[in-house]
């Protein structure tokens, strides 16, 4: 697969400064079906959605990507699964928090993290 040029120079540009101004925090918001059967990790949106998931994962065991011999919880635990509904609220209700209190008892200075802008 090739890249058109303009978007080859986008990806360069992002990747370029997030190596340069580290660290960054990158959410996709949008999760669907596949992403979390080819993770083999589990959205822990119901108990009724991981059973969906489980039964699709079991259908196409070739879109796995992740390494099989992990359960869902040691992926977890490896940093290899993405953030779920629940864990990105968490994360933005203490970043509005950390802002509310003046940044004074967070232990991350919100100011000092990259910004990008495309």
């Amino acid at each position: 697969m090739r890249f058109a040029p303009p978007v080859l120079e986008l990806g360069n540009k992002l990747a370029e400064r997030m190596q340069s101004k580290g660290p960054y925090l990158a959410l996709h918001l949008r999760m669907e079906l596949d992403v979390w059967v080819r993770t083999g990790c589990q959205p822990g949106l119901s108990h009724d959605y991981d059973e969906i998931i489980n039964k699709e994962r079991k259908q196409r065991p070739e879109l796995l990507t992740a390494k099989s011999n992990m359960t869902c919880h040691e992926r977890k635990l490896a940093g290899l699964c993405p953030l779920n509904a629940l864990e990105v609220a968490r994360l933005e209700f203490n970043a509005m928090q950390a802002v509310v209190s003046g940044l004074r008892q967070c232990e991350i200075n919100l100011h000092s993290l990259p910004i990008f802008y495309i």
